[in-house]
Order: structure tokens, then sequence, then C-alpha cells
């Protein structure tokens, strides 16, 4: 945290209430109190005006709440749930230069544009701090590998009770402690009878099937299947396949862009290489321990991050407020693309599939549904943008 707290303009940090967020504002604020008299900046998404039944699910104010009155930091909030999640996509797709899949990058941008006009030039981001420190339930695999089935049980019966009994202990058992182990279904026996696999199908897809066959998707879907398909020899290789995934400077990159359209660094303390390679060298049951995930963590934040975020379970899931204001905000753009003119993306998507899905989302919306449209409209708005001709697509 220090190295990144370096700047000769005012730093802020994203704060969600979150673990990750929560840890990166307070050790800042400790950090600069001695040294520095301006406060730390934080950003946080609020949506105050979503029914009970959606901030149940997507409200951390009672987290970011207790951050704040801890004091010491100039707090900011961004009324996200009246805002557009295709809005400004024209400029997102200028900054980023392609045709972004990402449904909740307008949560972002948001708080990028209230970090510029504050004047921050620093941008601290817990994303990912998960990723690094690790969750740890890989280690429910190591205890069957070594036959330490007491213990196996009294993990993944603590961690029943902090899921509040959604999931029951022999689930836990089953799905991180014995699955792993298991061959993928009918690929041993087809080993044992010489067939070849099948290739892969997709289901439930609204990609044009001339298209997916012409790119040979089913062929490249089951490569990148088979390429992660060989389990993990132990919860720190488990890890390591984790931290060393494509996805992650995918994403960087994307916020990376998406920051420097408002003149911002963004800066990711849990992305330091000395951080993640102490956390890889933990034994894991500092990672898990009676039900505690990343607990050394929690330990660590003790008397710098209030109880109540330390010993948080879950997080917020940002996904109600996207539904709702995917229909609220931007239904005429989705009804042009998908209902009244989708030649420009027929090449590519089965637009019998998408207007069903658009069907079920308007009547029933669920994030399935949701995604296929954003990421149909998506496309459909950057192949007009960029007036690019099909044959080079």
């Amino acid at each position: 945290m220090r190295c990144r707290l370096r700047s000769a303009f005012p730093v802020g940090s994203l704060l969600s209430g979150g673990l990750d967020s929560s840890s990166i504002v307070c050790t800042a604020r400790h950090l600069q109190a001695p040294t520095r008299d301006d406060r730390l900046h934080t950003f946080s998404a609020i949506f105050p005006s979503l029914p009970a039944a959606d901030l149940r699910r997507i409200d951390e104010r009672p987290f970011v709440d207790a951050v704040l009155a801890m004091g010491g930091v100039e707090p900011h909030y961004v009324h996200v749930d009246l805002l557009s999640p295709l809005g400004d996509l024209d400029r997102v797709f200028w900054h980023e230069d392609e045709a972004v899949f990402a449904p909740n990058l307008y949560v972002h941008w948001a708080l990028y544009g209230a970090a510029h006009e504050e004047g921050v030039r620093v941008l601290l981001d817990g994303i990912d701090g998960d990723t690094t420190v690790s969750h740890g339930l890989e280690y429910l695999a190591d205890l069957t590998r070594k036959g330490k089935w007491k213990t196996l049980v009294t993990e993944a019966t603590a961690l029943s009770k902090k899921s509040n009994a959604a999931f029951p202990p022999w689930s836990i058992i089953w799905q991180y402690g014995l699955k792993p182990f298991l061959p993928k279904p009918g690929m041993h026996i087809r080993r044992l009878l010489g067939r070849r696999p099948q290739p892969m199908r997709a289901a439930n897809t609204v990609i044009n099937p001339v298209f997916a066959q012409r790119m040979g998707l089913a062929e490249r879907a089951q490569a990148f299947l088979n390429n992660g398909s060989h389990p993990a020899r132990n919860a720190r290789s488990a890890h390591l396949q984790g931290l060393t995934s494509g996805l992650l400077p995918a994403a960087l990159e994307m916020a990376d862009r998406a920051a420097a359209a408002f003149g911002l660094e963004p800066r990711y303390p849990f992305f330091d290489r000395r951080l993640m390679e102490f956390c890889l060298a933990l034994p894991p049951d500092q990672k898990l321990h009676h039900g505690w995930t990343r607990v050394i963590m929690r330990r660590a934040m003790a008397n710098i991050v209030p109880d109540a975020v330390r010993w948080r379970i879950g997080k917020a899931n940002l996904s109600p407020n996207f539904r709702r204001r995917l229909l609220d905000f931007d239904r005429k753009l989705l009804d042009e693309v998908i209902v009244n003119d989708p030649q420009v993306i027929a090449e590519y998507v089965n637009v019998t599939a998408l207007r069903d899905a658009y069907r079920r989302f308007i009547s029933r919306p669920t994030s399935d549904d949701a995604v296929l449209v954003y990421g149909a409209v998506v496309l459909a708005r950057w192949l007009c943008m960029t007036h690019l001709p099909m044959e080079l697509i």
C-alpha cells in the first residue's frame, strides 16, 4: 500500500464495503495520517431507489458507513441506480477500441468520472483481492487426498453454518472435497472403448450456427476446456492457476483504458507481486479455517478494519440494478437492434433465439437473458460505429 500512495495529486480509492476495498481504504488512511493533511477520497456506488427485495442483495451501504465512521476520509457517492448500462457507449468504444463485454463497466465508468471531478489522479482499486488471498476452498480437496475425514467434515459443517445452511455439509464435501478427483462424465468410458470425445455442443446460445461452424466454435471451446481439464495437484496449484488466469490481465487492461478516459491511474494493491507470492506460499489452513475463507486477511486486519466488515460473509450482487436499468433506460435501443433492425448482427447472431431471449427478459428479467441481450446490442453498436466490412469481421 505504501508504494501505491505516492502521488503529487489527490489520491482516491473505490469503497464498496467489501473486505478488499475496505482493507485498502483503512490501511491507506492509517499510512497517510502521519504524513499528509489531505484526506483520502473514497467513491462508493449506491442504489437508494431500488425496492427492498433488491436492496437486500445489492446494498452495502451499512458496511461503507462502518468504514467511514472511523474518520479520516472524504466520502463521495455515485447513484448508479440512475444510470443506463449502455449509456456513453460510443465513448467507451473509442477508449477501449473494441466491443467490450463487461455488463458492470458502467458502474466503474461512473465512479471514474466522479473521481475525475474531484481532481483525483491516482485511484486505488481492490479488484480480485479474493484471487490473490484465495478463499481456500481447495483445501477441502487436500483434506480428502490426505484422508483427513474428520477435519473435512468439520470444515464443511462450519462453511454450511456460515451460509445459513444454504449449502448443506454433504453438498460442500461433494463439490469441493470429492468431485475434483472424479473424471469427466463419460470421458473415462470413452477412453476404455477407444472412442474420441465428441466436440462440445453449445446449449442455449444465440450465436448463429453457420457462423459458429465457420469459426470452429465448438472445437475451440472444447480445446479451451481440455486445457483446463487437468485437476490441480493440491490447493497451492489451484491457487496458482487462478493467479495466472488470462482473465485477470484482460480485466485490468479494460479497466486501465476506461480509467485513462478520465485521466486516472488505477493502482491495484492486491496485485503487488510480493503479496501474491506471499499468499501463494501460505499453508492452506491459513486461507480456510473453521469455515472462514481468507482467514489470514481477516486476522491481519484486526484493529484496522471494522469488525462488521472484517467478519462479513458474502458480497453484493450487482445484477438487480443492471437488469432493471437496462429496461428502464435502454428499452428504445434494445427494440431498435433486436426487434426493428437486427440485420447488422444477423451474420453472427441467431435472431430468432435472440428475440426469444428478449421476450423472456421483458416478461421476467433474468441475469442470463440480460447478458445475452446486452452482448448482442453492444456488438451491433460497435459494428455500426466501426463501419467495418462484414467480410473483415
